[in-house]
Parts: C-alpha cells; sequence; structure tokens
C-alpha cells in the first residue's frame, strides 16, 4: 500500500509551521562557535567547538538537525594525570525556577573489545560552576553531575556533587537508592534502561567491543537538570534553599531515569550552594591514566537549552514524535518522509507543539519544511508501507 501525503496533510504542516510556539526558551545554543562560552581546562585538556562528529563516525544528537557541536578530550597525553574541562555560560536570567538541558555523548577506546586500564572517563553538566579552579585543577564546583563511559569507577559511575563534594549514597539524593550500590553502573536500576550492545552498531569507523550494561557510553544522552533556586528542597533537613533535580534519557534505549535531587536543605555536605548564574559542560578523567587510544577518547556536547521552570523530560514519549526527542515538530516529518517506517502521520498532525520543546536547530525552517512537504507526493508515492 502507497503512502500519499494529501492535500489537508499538506495544509496542517503549513499551519501548524506558521503557528511554531514560542517554546518558553531563555536561552538556547547550537555549540558551532565558542561566542558564548567561556572555557576552563587542566594542561591535558582540549576544546574545539563547531566540531563535525559525523567525521567520527558518530551519528546526529537526537534534538539537532546536523552533526556540529562541541569535542572534549582530556588526559590523552602523557605524562599521566588527572585531568578536567569546562565550557561555561553566565546569564541573569537563570535564576529562579529553570531547566538546564545539553545532549552528551562520551566515547573511550576499548582493551581488547572490552574495559582496561585507561578507559575511564567522565562527562556532564553543571549548574552554578563560577569557573574558578580548585587545588587540583577544574573541579566539579556548583551543582555538577557526571557519569562514566564504560562503568569501571570503582563503584561510583553516577556521581552528584556539591561545590566540589561527592554526594554519597547514604544521603538519599541518588533516585537508586541509599544503599552502597546505588551510584554503580552495575545495579539493576542503571542496567534495566540502558542495556548493552555491541559498539559497532552504535559507531562507524572505531574499536569494536562491547558497551557494558548500565553505563553511558556511545550513546547519546539528554541530560536534564531542573532547578529552583528560591525554594526548600526535599530534604528538608536545612533551612538552606535551592536544589536541583537530575535526570538522563539515552537516545538509543529511548528510556528515561532520574539520577537523584542535589539539594541545599541536605546536611550531607554543610554548604548552601548559589546555584544560579551559569549553565556548563564538564568532562573530566578523574583517574591518572592515559588512554589506549587518543582518536577513540572524547567528549560531545549538542544542542544546549535553558527553559522556563522546571520542565522534566518525557518519559513516556509521545505518538508522533517519531525521532524520540520528547517533541512533536517538524523533525519528526521529515523522518517520516525518510522512509524508515517510523510510524503514523496522523498522530504527528494531532500532536504537533506537543512536548518539550527542541533546541535552536532543531527545527528546519519553515520555508525548507514547506518545500519538502510540496513534493512530498511524488516522494512518498515511492514509500511502501
Amino acid at each position: 500500500m502507497l503512502r500519499l501525503l494529501g492535500v489537508a496533510a499538506l495544509s496542517t504542516l503549513f499551519c501548524a509551521l506558521l503557528a511554531q510556539p514560542s517554546m518558553g526558551q531563555i536561552f538556547t545554543d547550537d555549540l558551532s562557535t565558542g561566542a558564548n562560552w567561556t572555557v576552563v581546562q587542566d594542561a591535558d585538556a582540549s576544546a574545539v567547538f563547531g566540531f563535525d562528529y559525523s567525521t567520527k563516525g558518530v551519528p546526529a544528537a537526537p534534538r539537532g538537525s546536523d552533526t556540529i557541536g562541541l569535542k572534549f578530550e582530556v588526559n590523552n597525553s602523557s605524562p599521566a594525570a588527572a585531568a578536567s574541562i569546562l565550557a561555561y555560560h553566565r546569564d541573569a536570567a537563570f535564576t529562579g525556577q529553570f531547566t538546564f538541558r545539553v545532549d552528551a555523548w562520551i566515547n573511550w577506546a576499548p582493551d581488547g573489545g572490552g574495559v582496561g586500564s585507561g578507559t575511564t572517563e567522565f562527562i556532564g553538566g553543571s549548574v552554578g560552576h563560577d569557573g574558578s579552579l580548585g587545588g587540583t585543577g577544574v573541579e566539579p564546583f556548583g551543582w555538577t553531575f557526571l557519569y562514566t563511559s564504560e562503568g569501571d569507577a570503582a563503584a561510583t559511575d553516577y556521581r552528584m556533587y556539591k561545590e566540589g563534594f561527592q554526594a554519597q549514597s547514604e544521603s538519599g539524593q541518588y533516585a537508586a537508592g541509599t544503599e552502597a550500590g546505588s551510584r554503580d553502573s552495575s545495579n539493576e536500576y542503571y542496567t534495566t534502561a540502558f542495556p548493552s550492545f555491541d559498539i559497532a552498531s552504535a559507531v562507524t569507523g572505531q574499536a569494536t567491543g562491547t558497551q557494558p550494561a548500565g553505563a553511558g557510553g556511545f550513546q547519546w544522552m539528554t541530560l536534564n537538570f531542573e532547578v529552583d533556586t528560591d525554594n526548600i528542597g526535599p530534604s528538608g533537613a536545612l533551612n538552606d534553599p535551592g536544589f536541583v533535580r537530575v535526570s538522563m534519557r539515552s537516545a538509543r534505549s529511548g528510556s528515561t531515569i532520574e539520577i537523584g535531587v542535589l539539594d541545599n536543605s541536605n546536611d550531607d555536605v554543610m554548604l548552601g550552594i548559589d546555584q544560579d548564574t551559569t549553565v556548563g559542560m564538564y568532562m573530566a578523567d578523574l583517574f591518572s591514566s592515559v588512554t589506549l587510544n587518543p582518536d577513540f577518547s572524547f567528549g560531545l556536547f549538542d544542542n544546549v537549552e535553558v527553559l522556563e521552570g522546571l520542565v522534566p523530560l518525557d518519559a513516556g514519549g509521545l505518538a508522533g514524535d517519531f525521532d524520540g526527542s520528547g517533541f512533536v515538530d517538524g523533525g519528526d516529518f521529515v523522518l517520516w518522509q525518510s522512509d524508515t517506517g517510523v510510524g503514523d502521520l496522523g498522530d504527528w498532525q494531532s500532536n504537533y507543539g506537543m512536548g518539550t520543546p527542541p533546541s535552536v536547530g532543531a527545527v528546519p525552517e519553515p520555508a525548507t519544511l514547506l518545500l519538502l512537504a510540496l513534493a512530498a507526493p511524488a516522494a512518498l508515492a515511492r514509500r511502501r508501507r
């Protein structure tokens, strides 16, 4: 049965594109340049804005329309030493209730197809980092969340920090629980969400091996930081206002999990942190080991956005959200058109504009999509269900 795009659907598409929502965005950046960012780094670290990560065989990030973003590298050269790098953006509008969101990817160089010496690196995001250096370099100040590439970080693969101090499992701030293994990638909480897979199925032209279940490497993760700088957090043990809820979604598995809530009212670390004014992207090798292959060891970021209010990641998905971005938009129509058998156009028509808004660059220009739509009948006449 042929799938044709009729006049009614074209009309719906055109009207929807002319009436795109304001999206409640405070700030967006596709990281094609570093104009909005200040970079602080240790000696063995580097940042490249406008990097075409398709040259490394990495697929497009889930909420964007191209493969241009930010590339980080850390601790890739001898002598071996811990190293970190941070890119942050300051804006007075980042206060009260807001949500910081970014797509992140972390590569690693397998040792004989698996985990070995020098394979562990961390990537994540930060809110409220002032860009200062600590006694050991670029430390995870502010509220920072980091996760490992391959799950070999001594049972602490998922880490949340308050002003450089790692929140412990027993503090009650991790969604996986209060036991010692609540930060370990082998915990069922993480392995269920992020199953193991063959690395060759995720990225082309790189070393082959197996991505361990529960770890975040070799897949795009959308990191979400819901920030409230004014109110008392859920712990309530102290009267210090301010908290951030951290969650992440794998574009590969489609699973969304909450990591936890970093809370000033929790008394695990007696620090009242002012978490406004900056958002940042962070990568670190916290161990003194050099990678087996620098060509395969890097981190990527794309599609930064800051939204008004506390905006959770959509765990359930929306009919018509064919690309899994959490928002039904023109990108889903393009994917539907591309002969991938992704779903029903009626779902797209019904839910256009629903979900969490995408970043700048995630939706093709209305004129471009209109041209695609007008050409669709001839193109889609060749499609088969």
